[in-house]
C-alpha cells in the first residue's frame, strides 16, 4: 500500500492469503502512515538529495525520507522518490 500499487495487484474479494489482515486495515483506516512519492526539482539545483536522507521542510519539521533520485530529460528536472508521512503528500 505504502508504494501506491494495490489498486493493480491486491484482491479485496479473494479468500485467504499472506497479508490479507494487513491490507483490510489499511484499506479500513484509508490511509498509510508513509507512501511513496514522486518529486521534481528545479534543472540547476546543485546537488540533489542523498537516499537514506530525511525530507526537512524550510521550517525544520521532518516529512519524510528520501529514497533514488536522478535527473529527468524528459521532463528537464531533477527527480527523486521519497516516503512521505500523511499530513504532506498534497502535489505542489
Amino acid at each position: 500500500p505504502e508504494t501506491g500499487l494495490e489498486t493493480q495487484s491486491v484482491s479485496y474479494t479473494k479468500g485467504c492469503y499472506l497479508g490479507q489482515e494487513t491490507v483490510a486495515r489499511v484499506k479500513t483506516y484509508g490511509s498509510v502512515q508513509k507512501r511513496l512519492m514522486g518529486l521534481t526539482f528545479s534543472m540547476d539545483a546543485p546537488l540533489l538529495p542523498v537516499a537514506g536522507h530525511p525530507v526537512v521542510l524550510q521550517n525544520g519539521l521532518t516529512v519524510g525520507r528520501f529514497g533514488r533520485n536522478g535527473r529527468s530529460d524528459r521532463l528537464q528536472q531533477g527527480i527523486a522518490l521519497a516516503y512521505l508521512d500523511k499530513t504532506h503528500r498534497t502535489p505542489g
